[in-house]
Parts: structure tokens; sequence; C-alpha cells
């Protein structure tokens, strides 16, 4: 999945995603980052997603880039990995 957003992600909008991870990435490392790849592993690094926890990521598509479609690659995934356990009666 991320692979797939990263190759779906024009370079401007990877410039927009470094600036709203200002906080959360330092500048050294957001100047070497060249692919959207890179800045995940960097967030994931810094604990902001991971395989389970996509919200930031999430958050980014939506506020940042306003990519509603990547956006729902992300739910999608995020679906399909946290299907609800049953309960058994």
């Amino acid at each position: 999945m991320l692979i797939d957003i990263s190759e779906r992600i024009k370079k401007d909008e990877l410039e927009t995603l470094k600036f709203y991870c200002a906080e959360y990435v330092p500048l050294a490392r957001r100047e070497d980052i060249h692919m959207a790849l890179q800045l995940w592993e960097a967030l994931m690094e810094n604990g902001l997603m991971s395989s389970s926890d996509t919200a930031f990521l999430q958050d980014l598509m939506d506020k940042a880039i306003r990519r509603n479609d990547l956006l729902d690659v992300v739910i999608q995934y995020t679906n399909s990995v946290h299907v609800p356990q049953q309960t058994g009666d």
C-alpha cells in the first residue's frame, strides 16, 4: 500500500507532505527525502505510523495534499487489516 501511494504522489505533493511533517522529521532528514517511501520510513521511525496505525497517514492524504483517491487506498488497507474479531456465542 505504501509503495502504491508513493508512486502516485507528485513532486509538489511530496514537498507539501515534508512541510506538513516538519514538526516530526528534522530538517536535515527532510532535505534528504526525495521519495514518499523515505518520508514514510522517517514517520515510522518516529512512531507516527505503522502497519496497524494509519491515522497519521490518513490525515496527510486528507488534510495535507487533499488526495481523496489516496485516502481511500489507505482506508481500504486499514479495513482489510483490521477486520473486527467475531465473538463466539
